[in-house]
Parts: structure tokens; C-alpha cells; sequence
């Protein structure tokens, strides 16, 4: 799974992983040359129908101890985040695994004021984050593209508020549907930008929609969405040019 930080794609990998009964997360992986991919602070997650074992962040040596002697089935989800959707991440799987490659987006307006909110490196490196999301959008817009395998693009506004479009996103994968964790907030950083995980067990309260308000009157994000690629690629995929434009189609 590839997304960039800030775009709501836990939640779908947990959505995912529940979806597969069994099924091992490694999560903000990268790919080294020896070692294959491997998650950068070694935190794992093994599903296994309902139920979840989290890792916790490890130390590597102890992740690779506890990976050897954890028994999890074939299926394996490995996110990558701020991931450059160009680069083949194929060549670290094994060949003869059936490979999925799922993206993750969130329109730009609620994406750069989570990450304005967030702060940090978040916000200190916007310029480079958006070209990669710039570039992910353009292969969600044309997924059959995708030079690597098989692609499913998701869309995290329709996913996060529409059922039918998760639904959907089950018959695309080939699995059974499942709601199961779509309330769930889950604790990897701080959670949410702006609420932690306080709404967990109740993710569907929060206004993930309606996060620009809060930057309406910032000038370094007024700056930032004034961008005329940005603003094509959120109409041409998200079908508004402004967060205040969906809620007006929405509204009408």
C-alpha cells in the first residue's frame, strides 16, 4: 500500500487486513538492498480474524527475532508512506506471490492542512510531499498504467464516507466485504492531526472532510493550493477544485 502521510490510509489498511482474516502488517516500510523491505521502526500487526497483536515499535534486531517465530499466514501488507509511486517495489517480493499494489489518496485541501497541522517534517518538506502526491494521483487517473503490476487506486474521501464505495473497493480486491474497524483511530503517531485518538470507536464523528476550515485564512496554505496542477488533478479524481466546492455539490 502506498500513500502519502496524513491521508487516512491506516484506516483502510486496517479495513484491508480484516478483510484477509489472516494476515501480517508491516508498517512504513522501506526497501534495502539486503534485507528486502523491512518497516522502519520495526512495528508489525498480525490480524487473525478480529483480532489484532500489535508489535509496538521494536529495535530491529528484536523485530527480526520476533518475526522469525511468529506464525502468520501467506498474505502480507506492507505500506509505504510518502512513497514514490514510480519506483517498482515488486523486486523486493518474492516472484511467485500474487502482488497487489493499493493507493491511497486524499484530496489536497483536508491532505495539506493535516499536514500543516501536524507540523514537524510534515510541514518543513510540503514542496517535495506534493509532487508525490501529484504523482500518485496521476497514476490513480489511469490505473490500468501502472507498469508494475496490478494497481487499485482509493479514494479516501469517497472510502471514508460512503459504504457502497467501500463495498466497492471489496469487490475490486477480490475479498468478502467487511465494516469491521472502520471506527477504529488508530494510535500509529499521534493519530489524528487534530484529535489524537479521542474519537476511536467512533471514527465516523470526525469532520476528516472539512479539515481545510481550520486553514481558510493561513497564507503559507492559501500559497499552497494555489497551484494549477494540484487544483486539475483534485478535479479531474476528487471532482472539486476547492474543499469549499464539495460541500457546495454536496449541499445542492
Amino acid at each position: 500500500m502506498l500513500a502519502m502521510r496524513r491521508s487516512g490510509h491506516h484506516a483502510v489498511v486496517h479495513q484491508v487486513c480484516h478483510h484477509l482474516g489472516r494476515v501480517l502488517h508491516l508498517n512504513n516500510c522501506k526497501t534495502t538492498l539486503f534485507s528486502g523491505i523491512v518497516p522502519i521502526k520495526g512495528r508489525f500487526r498480525l490480524y487473525d480474524h478480529g483480532g489484532v497483536v500489535d508489535s509496538g515499535v521494536l529495535p530491529r534486531r528484536r523485530f527480526r527475532r520476533m518475526l522469525a517465530t511468529t506464525d502468520f499466514s501467506p498474505n502480507v501488507l506492507y505500506s509505504f508512506e510518502d512513497a514514490d509511486v514510480g519506483f517498482d517495489h515488486s523486486a523486493a517480493v518474492e516472484p511467485h506471490l500474487d502482488l497487489t499494489t493499493i493507493c491511497v489518496v486524499r484530496d489536497p485541501f483536508n491532505w495539506l492542512a493535516s499536514s500543516l497541522q501536524h507540523g514537524s517534517y510534515m510541514a518543513r518538506d510540503l514542496d517535495r510531499r506534493i509532487e508525490r502526491w501529484k504523482k500518485q494521483v496521476a497514476q490513480c487517473l489511469r490505473p490500468e498504467s501502472y507498469p508494475f503490476g496490478r494497481f487499485v487506486d482509493v479514494n479516501y474521501n469517497r472510502w471514508v464516507s460512503d459504504r457502497t464505495y467501500r463495498e466497492d473497493l471489496s469487490r475490486r480486491l477480490g475479498l468478502p466485504f467487511s465494516d469491521l474497524g472502520v471506527e477504529e483511530v488508530l494510535g500509529f503517531g499521534p493519530g489524528s492531526s487534530f484529535e489524537g485518538t479521542s474519537f476511536d470507536g467512533r471514527g465516523s464523528k470526525m469532520t476528516v472532510l472539512e479539515r481545510y476550515k481550520r486553514f481558510e485564512d493561513d497564507a503559507r496554505y492559501r500559497l499552497l493550493v494555489d497551484d494549477r496542477e494540484l487544483v486539475a488533478l483534485s478535479e479531474a479524481y476528487f471532482g472539486f477544485t476547492t474543499a469549499s466546492d464539495r460541500h457546495s455539490m454536496a449541499d445542492s
